[in-house]
């Protein structure tokens, strides 16, 4: 079972300290003690166990954004097809293509902040600051006409991945500052992280955008995204020094279908962009 939950954990991608472990053998329970320490352990047998799991179901939040399970259900069905597709030699844009990748862009509705204060304070493996926020301060920055907050929906041939991305932008006469930039494992590798720096740099135009990469002991994988993405590093700050609006420099990636709706807040950024 100690294998078990080391596989389950890296199918789903998550963390062994999150997990809770019922059984009704004690040699079970022990070895996963040993073994697993930071797994929580109980005794199914036990009638305080089961008061522990309803107390804890009752403080964990609604999960009203999506069905997780069928986006497990979704992701399995996604790895399979990239696999046999591999196994044939197709090239990765190709790939990309077949799986019929699309990304929209928009300012958060009243009704998705609490998606977006979930998401923050649950990304860690792509957390550009390793932010965590509040409810009540999403909520003030959208109400803020220097703030615009954003989030990416994504979704592909096997269904709707939901909202995978979380900004928050500070927008200055001269800057567009990336306050709050988290992005969900669900879509690492497929472009997405592109496509919304070019969304900011469209909503920038002749600005600056600047943003803050702080090294966390989880965040190592979009440590590189600023770099790739034409930014210029000077220590933890990185910039992008604006975009001409004769230029064709901000490609999305050319297997992504990007729809974008910008914040009327952003308009000062968009005149530049036609």
């Amino acid at each position: 079972k100690v294998q078990n939950l080391r596989r389950i954990a890296q199918e789903l991608n998550l963390k062994t300290k999150d997990f809770v472990f019922v059984d009704d053998r004690a040699d079970e329970r022990s070895m996963v003690n040993e073994l697993m320490p930071e797994v929580l352990t109980l005794d199914a047998t036990a009638e305080e166990s089961w008061r522990e799991l309803n107390l804890l179901s009752r403080m964990l939040p609604e999960q009203t954004e999506m069905d997780r399970t069928l986006a497990y259900r979704q992701r399995e069905q996604r790895e399979k097809f990239l696999g046999s597709e591999q196994e044939a030699a197709v090239d990765e844009k190709e790939l990309f293509r077949r799986l019929e990748l699309k990304v929209e862009l928009r300012p958060a509705g009243a009704k998705e902040l609490a998606r977006v204060a979930e998401l923050i304070n649950r990304t860690n493996q792509f957390n550009m600051r390793g932010s965590r926020t509040t409810p009540r301060q999403i909520a003030g920055w959208s109400e803020d006409p220097g703030y615009a907050v954003i989030v990416a929906e994504a979704g592909d041939r096997f269904g709707s991945m939901g909202v995978v991305s979380a900004l928050v932008l500070e927008l200055g006469e001269q800057t567009v500052e990336i306050a709050i930039f988290v992005l969900s494992c669900r879509v690492f590798g497929y472009g997405v992280e592109t496509a919304i720096l070019n969304y900011v740099k469209r909503i920038a135009g002749e600005r600056v955008v600047t943003g803050t990469l702080t090294h966390t002991p989880h965040n190592e994988p979009c440590r590189k995204v600023y770099a790739e993405n034409g930014f210029r590093q000077d220590g933890e700050r990185w910039s992008f020094a604006g975009v001409p609006a004769e230029s064709d420099a901000l490609c999305d990636p050319e297997w992504l279908r990007v729809t974008a709706a910008y914040p009327p807040e952003a308009a000062a950024g968009l005149k530049y962009r036609g």
